[in-house]
């Protein structure tokens, strides 16, 4: 007899912190933050340049990207690329998403971005400080502190053969 199962599992969630390019569960992933051209463009998540950019990789189906907003603060845009797999190709599952981060006071980790129901894969996710801000906004600051996502463990039951021709199985008992 040969059973094979598959099921994901999933950790609660991860967090992984721009102080701390960490996952919270003990693991040897590599998720954190790729900010491109770190040392010019962003200071400790922080970018007022236009056109600056990171990328954020995590597993579905879970994403929630946390910052800042504020009167100083202006736009980015977002997108999301499921990467590629055994069974599936890469493909963009969110094309460009515009995120307005003003505010008329001023909040300190906020939630900026969430999505549920991505696929049960990993992702990639690329994000772009934009030009144009609210009218009444007086910068083009993107500040990004963490993201959270759920943490897919990819679980696997292998196949279970059980040889009965070298068992013996002793009678106790009985049911009536």
């Amino acid at each position: 007899m040969t059973v094979t199962y598959f099921n994901p599992y999933y950790g609660f969630y991860s967090e992984v912190s721009v102080d701390q390019y960490e996952v919270d569960l003990n693991s040897s992933s590599s998720y954190n933050f790729s900010f491109i051209n770190s040392m010019t463009d962003w200071d400790n998540g922080l970018s007022n340049k236009p056109g600056s950019k990171l990328y954020m990789n995590f597993s579905g189906p879970k994403f929630t990207l946390y910052g800042s907003k504020g009167i100083n603060y202006g736009k980015f845009r977002i997108k999301f690329t499921a990467l590629q797999n055994n069974e599936s190709p890469a493909i963009v599952d969110l094309d460009w998403q515009t995120i307005d981060c003003f505010s008329s006071i001023e909040l300190n980790s906020v939630q900026l971005f969430s999505k549920n129901d991505f696929q049960e894969r990993d992702y990639v996710a690329e994000l772009e400080v934009l030009y144009d801000k609210n009218i009444s906004a007086r910068g083009n600051n993107v500040k990004i502190s963490s993201y959270s996502f759920s943490y897919n463990l990819y679980l696997k039951v292998g196949n279970e053969i059980i040889n009965q021709t070298d068992n013996s199985f002793a009678k106790i008992g009985g049911v009536r």
